[in-house]
């Protein structure tokens, strides 16, 4: 079944509905207006494809190629494709599974709206995709402080990362208003900065 709004469109199996739409939608529509869309063009639309188990690894694979590992259950392109919530289910709380959904969605919103090449900057996109899905999470202790620089060129490296990204979204994209989060994600050398010092404070 689809499901259409002025933003997306979500294709899905009616078996997934009820994991999916009604908190998606606002918290979807909440995240394109952080980025200044309000509507787009129906050809332009943002397709959320949730697929079952064995299509949604045969289009992991053509993504990724023999190195995509089973911990992944979503992706983004210039869409979003996600397996379908029957098959994690024993994994993710309907919640969790949202926000695996909206942290892709959040990668296609930034792109669309900035431009700025996501492998020359994934810590800039993870940083905004895991603050504004809400995708939470404590650090714990480091033992050794990976150089910043390390973390900016080698992010997926970085010992937890996904975490370290929700404390970098929360300086940089804490309290934006409707069109900002685009303004703010487009200034590289300025994110820089207050990721940079973000993630000294993680230290002090």
């Amino acid at each position: 079944m689809t499901y259409e709004t002025d933003v997306y469109r979500i294709i899905c199996r009616e078996e997934d509905t009820d994991a999916l739409f009604c908190p998606l939608a606002t918290q979807a529509k909440r995240l394109a207006l952080l980025f200044g869309i309000s509507r787009l063009p129906s050809d332009c639309k943002i397709r959320i494809d949730i697929l079952g188990q064995k299509p949604f690894e045969r289009e992991k694979g053509l993504h990724f190629g023999k190195s995509a590992g089973p911990e992944i259950v979503a992706f983004s392109t210039e869409h979003v494709c996600a397996m379908s919530y029957r098959a994690v289910r024993g994994r993710y709380t309907p919640e969790e599974y949202r926000r695996v959904i909206l942290h892709e969605f959040v990668h296609v919103l930034q792109w669309i709206t900035t431009r700025i090449p996501p492998d020359q900057n994934i810590w800039l996109y993870e940083a905004a995709a895991c603050y504004l899905a809400g995708q939470t999470a404590d650090i714990s202790h480091m033992e050794h402080t990976v150089p910043w620089d390390m973390v900016r060129q080698n992010f997926y490296a970085t010992p937890e990362c996904y975490s370290i990204a929700y404390h970098l979204g929360t300086a940089l994209l804490s309290g934006c208003v409707p069109g900002e989060a685009a303004i703010r994600c487009s200034d590289v050398p300025h994110c820089e900065a207050v990721c940079a010092e973000a993630y000294a404070s993680l230290f002090k």
